[in-house]
């Protein structure tokens, strides 16, 4: 596991509707706001917004969407998220005094947790679901 640190502004721009994705620039819409992102720094454990990483984010938003400049900014922040070279979905067994108990392992995503989140999480539930089945054909 490492930290993938994330930096991300908040500007009031209500107009703006669409989500958009590129390799290094997001804008999540949400009420009236929206969430501009893209920084994505393997191995940073920093959480302190930097300068310089802000306007990284804002100068390839306005890059695109010029009419961004005009947004006031409402806040920012810096994020961790856990990291690894796959994303670990599984089910592990783990000795617990005499007992085997199972686990269910959903974490690694990065800065993807939007995008693979919905997926692995009916994965995940499907897991604990074949796990629930197999207890009560125990009983």
């Amino acid at each position: 596991m490492y930290p993938v640190m994330g930096h991300l502004v908040r500007v009031k721009a209500p107009w703006f509707k669409k989500f958009f994705f590129s390799e290094n620039l997001y804008i999540i819409p949400q009420n009236d706001y929206i969430v501009l992102g893209g920084i994505k720094d393997v191995g940073n454990w920093n959480e302190a917004p930097d300068p310089a990483n802000r306007n990284a984010v804002l100068s390839r938003a306005y890059a695109l969407f010029p009419h961004l400049k005009h947004a006031p900014i409402l806040d920012e922040w810096v994020g961790l998220r856990p990291g690894r070279e796959n994303v670990r979905l599984e089910v592990e067994l783990i000795q617990c005094g005499n007992k085997n108990l199972p686990v269910v392992h959903n974490y690694g995503h990065e800065g993807h947790g939007i995008s693979l989140s919905w997926g692995c999480a009916v994965h995940a539930t499907q897991l604990v679901q074949g796990l629930i089945g197999s207890l009560q054909a125990r009983l």
